[in-house]
């Protein structure tokens, strides 16, 4: 997650729009487990992100949708570590594309 995320900052240097290989390198990341285990450089990347000065309408619904459905990830993740009573159960790749497809 940290490469990856260090990636998309780096990426976003000197720009004034979201490219599509940054948008693709969003996608294809779990953000959920990004946000927890890189809080920093994930509020770093879409701080970045919400200053661009030529973002797009379509680009500014993109990043609200990877943030909310990153927010439900999260919600998700952590209310299944609490119903397993304090052990900790990590947020797998087959759970991330579920509740990719239900969007």
């Amino acid at each position: 997650c940290e490469l990856f995320l260090q990636t998309v900052l780096q990426n976003l240097v000197g720009k004034t729009e979201l490219g599509e290989n940054i948008k693709i390198l969003l996608q294809g990341m779990n953000l959920a487990l990004c946000s927890e285990a890189h809080s920093e450089l994930y509020t770093a990347v879409f701080d970045t992100i919400s200053d661009l000065s030529n973002i797009s309408v379509a680009d500014m619904k993109f990043v609200l949708q990877l943030t909310t459905e990153t927010t439900r990830l999260v919600i998700l993740r952590r209310e299944k570590r609490s119903n397993k009573r304090g052990t900790r159960l990590l947020f797998d790749e087959n759970d991330f594309k579920e509740l990719r497809e239900k969007m």
